[in-house]
């Protein structure tokens, strides 16, 4: 290999470091390495730029409208709780919920899948008897896994195809992985139904009186001359409905994990925790005070309670919640915490460090989850005290237009793009989205990391670094294409889970193709190992933002995610490896 290749291999490991560390940005690292490739003269200013003209990432982008007016019309949400039932266990559970996301995620794009579906199924489980814990991680992977059923179902199998008419390797049908996609649903969602309700953790027994994995932290202070002034925490405990004291902060006297007999002083600073409603109904509570920067308004009605998920894309990550930027920033105030399914003890509230996947309980003005920038910078979970919304005209345009795009591309009318952007036009016609609704719906953090991606693509191609890896990799394997291929999704499939998926899919389907030319086969069961590995992200809550937003509310652990997707990530990886190079042969001509 020359010097570029070895330029561009660098590059691309420094991508790769930088990604797995989380603390840069995907678009900035990918962006940052395609400026420094061009620096170098390893890729001209078009090969740079081509990746922003890419249909793949037009048509992704475009489907970020589709996708936000199915989910804030109300559409998706007319379609699935009619579907989840009164199933009687945790497996009947799983099933009613497993099968129905898994076909509709073939077309809806997963991230508003999930964020809409994450308080829908929570207050489902409870009414139900059963742990949302038990839950949550079955809706995230079967949305993973519903998305490998068509070319719309995930943005990765967009990237691939993006990247193979880039490469004059010709265009992917809307349903060519379908069949695929079909048989690793079915067995998915079996392994999902057989073992999820007995290996997931049940955080907060389904007896109990919230059943709710998250365990928000609160301060608050004791009132002097109140009713808990010098009487035991027992009291306390009993009348602040389900709230745990983590430790008490007397002036000069620190008392953490305070036993049932201590006993308060007027001017204790409390730190709560506990379960969401507890939280809530803690303004009720009279002789104690919620922190000064944290208070209830006494305006309800123009105020109230929101729980959102803190998104990696939102820009106060990485700062403290005193700081006071929370209340800048969105004209809201933080009430409570809650990381990954824990209380958040041995710090103050106010110096605690905002984390991408934190569960936040927000006191709001009305229509804060109405605001363009909410869908970028948190995932929803529950607006308390809002009025139940009714499934409008809206939903039915919305649901129109969907069916109406998949048909049309379907069927061969029109590419996948111009469906995509008709839609798009249809649903501000329509008046589904407003014209600032479907710009703000548009992940641009997404569509630059993929467009960026595109160019290192492209440099790893035409420095040759893509052949001499794929020499490297044929050298091990031998002349059998068949472990080349396993070869081939065993990288990629580790890849995705320490980096993006769509930068997975993009560094290494140059290698996967150079594979293919090298050992004289058809390209097709490379590139079709490289699409379905990247998009086989279960065992980490990193590799896949889905999995990032059940983190938190479901209260795993990364052993959780070890245990179920370990077994799920073997097993779709084996049916994969097995069947790809049946569905697509090494001697068809690619």
């Amino acid at each position: 290999m020359g010097v570029d290749a070895w330029i561009s291999l660098g590059a691309v490991g420094a991508v790769l470091v930088a990604l797995a560390s989380n603390r840069v940005p995907a678009d900035l690292a990918l962006l940052g390495a395609a400026l420094l490739l061009l620096a170098c003269g390893v890729i001209d200013p078009h090969e740079v730029l081509a990746g922003f003209s890419n249909e793949g990432m037009l048509t992704v982008a475009a489907l970020f409208v589709v996708a936000a007016a199915m989910q804030r019309s109300g559409a998706m949400g007319m379609l699935t709780r009619p579907l989840l039932g009164a199933p009687r266990t945790a497996t009947g559970a799983v099933a009613r919920l497993a099968v129905p996301i898994s076909g509709l995620s073939g077309f809806i794009n997963n991230t508003p899948m999930v964020a809409m579906m994450m308080p829908v199924v929570a207050d489902w489980g409870r009414r139900l008897g059963i742990s949302p814990s038990k839950l949550l991680l079955p809706l995230s992977y079967a949305t993973v896994l519903g998305g490998m059923l068509t070319m719309i179902g995930t943005s990765t199998n967009l990237v691939v195809s993006g990247l193979l008419t880039q490469a004059g390797r010709g265009d992917l049908g809307m349903f060519t992985p379908t069949l695929l996609g079909a048989v690793l649903v079915v067995v998915g969602v079996a392994v999902l139904v057989i073992l999820a309700p007995r290996m997931l953790p049940d955080r907060v027994g389904a007896a109990g009186t919230f059943a709710d994995p998250r365990r928000f932290t609160v301060e608050a202070t004791v009132d002097p001359g109140g009713p808990f002034a010098d009487q035991p925490l027992a009291l306390l405990r009993e009348r602040s409905g389900g709230l745990n004291p983590v430790e008490i902060d007397r002036g000069a006297d620190l008392i953490p994990a305070p036993g049932p007999d201590v006993v308060l002083h007027g001017g204790d600073r409390l730190i709560l925790a506990g379960p969401a409603a507890a939280v809530l109904a803690l303004h009720g509570v009279p002789g104690l005070t919620i922190a000064a920067d944290h208070r209830f308004a006494d305006d309800a009605g123009r105020r109230h309670l929101v729980e959102v998920v803190l998104s990696d894309r939102c820009p106060l990550v990485g700062e403290g919640v005193g700081g006071g930027s929370f209340r800048r920033h969105y004209g809201a105030a933080i009430i409570a915490v809650a990381r990954h399914g824990l209380a958040v003890g041995g710090v103050r509230q106010a110096d605690w460090i905002l984390r991408p996947g934190d569960a936040l309980l927000v006191e709001a003005r009305t229509g804060f989850t109405s605001h363009p920038d909410r869908d970028r910078d948190f995932w929803m979970l529950t607006e308390h005290g809002a009025p139940a919304t009714r499934t409008g005209w809206r939903a039915w345009a919305a649901l129109a237009i969907t069916v109406a795009m998949c048909t049309a591309a379907a069927v061969g009318l029109v590419p996948m793009l111009w469906a995509a952007f008709a839609a798009v036009l249809a649903i501000i016609a329509a008046r589904v989205l407003s014209v600032t609704e479907a710009r703000s719906s548009i992940d641009l953090q997404v569509v630059v990391a993929i467009a960026a991606s595109f160019a290192l693509g492209r440099a790893l191609e035409v420095s040759g670094a893509a052949a001499g890896v794929a020499g490297a990799l044929t050298s091990v394997g031998g002349d059998h294409p068949w472990l080349a291929v396993a070869l081939i999704y065993i990288t990629t499939a580790l890849a995705t889970e320490l980096i993006t998926n769509n930068a997975a899919a993009a560094l290494i389907l140059p290698i996967a193709l150079a594979t293919a030319d090298h050992l004289g086969v058809a390209w097709m069961p490379f590139a079709m190992a490289v699409m379905f590995a990247a998009s086989a992200s279960f065992m980490t809550p990193i590799g896949y933002a889905t999995n990032l937003m059940v983190w938190g509310p479901g209260g795993y652990t990364f052993g959780d995610f070890l245990r179920l997707g370990g077994i799920l990530q073997l097993v779709v990886g084996v049916v994969s490896i097995a069947l790809i190079p049946v569905i697509w042969p090494f001697a068809t001509p690619g």
